[in-house]
């Protein structure tokens, strides 16, 4: 998990952070990283581009959906079963922003799979790259609105719950905070209920 934005970051600008004491610079940058992992959390994503591999229990479909969209490109799928199959990413189509993934039904090289996801539990490993090259502007413009309210203490309901500075461990009332928030990051939410685990 990396941080979705940075103290230089242009929506940050009336916290004049070069210019914060140094307790106030650590301050800042803890509220930023305690922001990141809860809208990270609340939007059931990783929001910069990794490499990811999701392990999933096949339906049966011929469509699977990655838990991490935009894809970026797919490496491998393994088929889990007494003798693994690794089948690479050039055999199948995938829709970017959506995270769907198909068989190309033209090139399959294993008949015992014939285009689609076996049944079974946790019987699949999908390795791919995904997540937004950059953060998407509505998320970086929330993560900045939550650090500023935090940091200057504008309401009793964004009061931090804990500030261990030493740790630099920052927590605070996630379901306040977000409220304000959350028709914004309701827009890159994942609803996708078929994931089995990361």
């Amino acid at each position: 998990m990396a941080n979705l934005i940075n103290t230089s970051n242009i929506y940050l600008t009336i916290l004049d952070f070069d210019n914060q004491t140094e307790a106030d610079q650590s301050l800042i940058g803890g509220i930023i990283t305690a922001a990141s992992i809860a809208i990270e959390k609340e939007c059931k994503r990783t929001f910069l581009a990794a490499d990811i591999i999701e392990t999933r229990s096949g339906d049966g479909s011929y469509v699977i959906i990655a838990k991490n969209p935009p894809i970026n490109s797919i490496s491998k799928i393994v088929f889990k079963s007494s003798t693994d199959v690794e089948v690479t990413g050039a055999d199948f189509l995938y829709d970017p922003e959506v995270g769907e993934i198909r068989w190309k039904l033209y090139n399959i090289i294993d008949p015992d799979y014939v285009g689609y996801f076996p049944t079974g539990f946790r019987n699949l490993e999908i390795h791919y790259n995904g997540g937004f090259t950059t953060v998407p502007e509505t998320i970086q413009q929330v993560c900045a609105q939550i650090v500023i309210q935090l940091f200057n203490r504008e309401d009793a309901d964004f009061q931090l719950i804990q500030d261990k500075l030493g740790n630099r461990y920052i927590k605070f009332d996630q379901e306040r905070i977000l409220f304000t928030h959350r028709r914004f990051i309701s827009l890159y939410k994942i609803r996708n209920c078929v994931v089995d685990a990361l």
